[in-house]
């Protein structure tokens, strides 16, 4: 088994700090009925006491938020290392939204590419297309069923969009 993000295209990886009170959204295309069982992400540089709260949103034609599909739960992010949820999940064809929210700044893992259909291509275009993350300011909390419609695009950047959460598939 390896951890995966289902309709992703990666053109290389990294290191980003992420902020505290922003929830991340990381669109994910699910080509047919697929089985996940766990949700991970990887903690580069820890901060004291951190949590990071892990979910899965099913997203619409615009890759905002539908409706709350699982809250996994809290992985710790005061130490480094990938960091795991067990969560068994059959989803269907379609978009989906991983996302990700902290109480404390840490550093993260990044895969970096795009992602079939979310692909954001800043409109200047230029040397420095792509944008690098979707998110919101949110109060780390559990996560809402509804209302977390991403309304901030990250900076531009030439190395893709950053992808820090990851699933682990079992089917197909």
């Amino acid at each position: 088994q390896f951890f995966s993000h289902p309709g992703f295209a990666g053109t290389g990886n990294g290191t980003a700090g992420k902020s505290i009170n922003l929830l991340y959204h990381e669109g994910m295309y699910i080509a047919t009925t697929t089985v996940i069982d766990q949700i991970a992400i990887e903690v580069t540089t820890s901060g004291i006491s951190a949590n990071i709260r892990l979910g899965i949103y099913k997203a619409n034609a615009s890759w905002q938020t539908q409706a709350l599909v699982v809250d996994a739960g809290v992985v710790s992010g005061a130490t480094t290392g990938v960091k795991t949820i067990s969560t068994t999940q059959t989803l269907a064809p379609g978009r989906y939204l991983l996302v990700y929210v902290m109480d404390v700044a840490v550093t993260l893992r990044d895969i970096r590419g795009g992602v079939i259909g979310a692909t954001a291509i800043d409109t200047s275009i230029g040397a420095n297309a792509y944008n690098y993350d979707f998110n919101r300011s949110f109060t780390y909390a559990a996560l809402p069923d509804t209302n977390t419609a991403w309304d901030t695009i990250g900076n531009v950047t030439n190395v893709g969009m950053l992808f820090n959460v990851f699933v682990r598939v079992l089917t197909p």
